[in-house]
């Protein structure tokens, strides 16, 4: 769970934060990257120890045991009442002996950014340290197939490859969002907007090539995001996949779970391509599915 969760994040190890000023055991939470539901999404773990900071990290407010978790009312049930917190307050996994914070994995949302300062490089000096984002998440906006389309062209006719070596990352509720737009619509079976049944892995066609769809719940519910896949893959000895099986068939090959394995990759070879990744948040997905899926995961 943790692997994969931080593989989506930004390394600052928020995993909610705090709505409104409280006091007391059930305080209500905000989604770490301002959704306006699915507030829960990254806390799974029902007796986990978590730290309550100051807005800035500087200040621990407590440390609790979660006992209950609320996805329909955004709150978490702590062991004992916790007394001060401050609205935008932070949550982070820990206890008495230390905490997550700024202490873990910096993941697709460290540096899939257009703006402020990735391993020390300005991306506004450094054009090229760049991701390239579109982020609508202050308004949500429908969902429609072309923008996994907008996501690929983003980046992908400057860099003049192919949509066969893109893929493009999406939560599973945005992948219902595509197929129930147009795969039950018969006019579309031809078009370029409906998913591969054929193909060995979901795809979309995108300009009469398939492009690789991968599907995991870690991944912020609004958001799609697109991946060069040479880049992801070097230094792999097996082709980037997802742990479906819980890691046994990987294990044999490469003696470790696939996402450890191109969790590697980051310090040695992706953040030199930046310019490679892009980004489109804020797209409306189905807030009920995203509660059957995440609330009992």
């Amino acid at each position: 769970f943790h692997g994969n969760r931080m593989l989506h994040m930004d390394g600052s190890g928020v995993i909610a934060t705090v709505n409104g000023a409280y006091s007391g055991t059930t305080p209500v939470l905000s989604h770490p990257y301002n959704y306006s539901f699915g507030e829960t999404q990254y806390i799974e773990d029902q007796g986990a120890w978590v730290t309550f900071l100051s807005s800035d990290g500087t200040v621990v407010r407590g440390v609790r045991r979660i006992t209950g978790i609320s996805w329909a009312n955004q709150t978490v049930t702590l062991h004992n009442a916790i007394n001060g917190l401050q609205d935008n307050d932070l949550i982070v996994y820990g206890d008495d002996l230390g905490n997550s914070y700024n202490n873990e994995w910096q993941g697709f949302r460290y540096f899939m950014v257009n703006t402020g300062t990735v391993h020390g490089l300005s991306t506004t000096t450094n054009r090229r340290w760049a991701a390239q984002v579109v982020d609508d998440t202050a308004a949500p906006i429908p969902y429609s197939a072309e923008f996994p389309f907008r996501v690929y062209s983003a980046v992908a006719y400057r860099a003049g490859f192919e949509p066969k070596n893109f893929c493009v990352v999406m939560h599973p509720a945005m992948y219902k969002a595509h197929t129930d737009t147009y795969e039950g619509d018969i006019r579309y079976r031809a078009s370029e907007q409906s998913f591969l049944r054929a193909y060995e892995k979901p795809a979309i066609e995108i300009l009469g090539q398939p492009m690789e769809v991968y599907s995991t719940p870690y991944c912020p519910f609004q958001e799609i995001i697109g991946i060069y896949k040479p880049d992801l893959e070097k230094g792999e000895v097996q082709d980037w996949d997802w742990d479906e099986d819980g890691g046994g068939i990987l294990k044999q090959h490469q003696g470790q779970d696939s996402l450890w394995g191109y969790m590697s990759c980051y310090g040695n070879y992706l953040p030199k391509q930046l310019a490679r990744f892009s980004r489109h948040d804020g797209l409306e997905v189905d807030s009920e599915f995203v509660q059957t899926m995440q609330q009992n995961i």
